[in-house]
């Protein structure tokens, strides 16, 4: 909403009811860096402990798990599109020609 609408930070956290119009603008800037998948990390709270942190080790994807989460990102940015065309909004140009990692690699391995 905020880059279609040409509102401040503060506007549309007004209009949607947010306490800190700094939200707003930390939203902003991690869609611009990361895309939509930099907002849907959830990011961990800081312990209390001064223990040092456990590093989790990291969970390896089987092939049929990362379609499956990337159908689910696909399924959200085209709920999304849809969502922007029904309110008459304009969709961001980079949303129609961008073309998902996954397309280009299978693109590649199916030959």
């Amino acid at each position: 909403y905020y880059q279609t609408s040409g509102e401040s930070y503060l506007d549309v956290a007004i209009k949607y009811n947010l306490s800190n119009p700094g939200i707003v603008k930390h939203w902003h800037q991690t869609f611009l860096e990361s895309g939509l998948e930099g907002l849907s990390k959830p990011k961990e709270r800081p312990t209390m402990s001064k223990e040092p942190k456990k590093q989790k080790a990291e969970k390896k994807l089987t092939r049929e798990e990362q379609l499956e989460r990337e159908n689910e990102l696909l399924r959200a940015e085209l709920a999304f599109i849809k969502k922007l065309r029904a309110s008459g909004e304009n969709i961001p140009s980079r949303l129609l020609k961008q073309k998902p990692e996954s397309f280009k690699n299978s693109d590649k391995t199916s030959n």
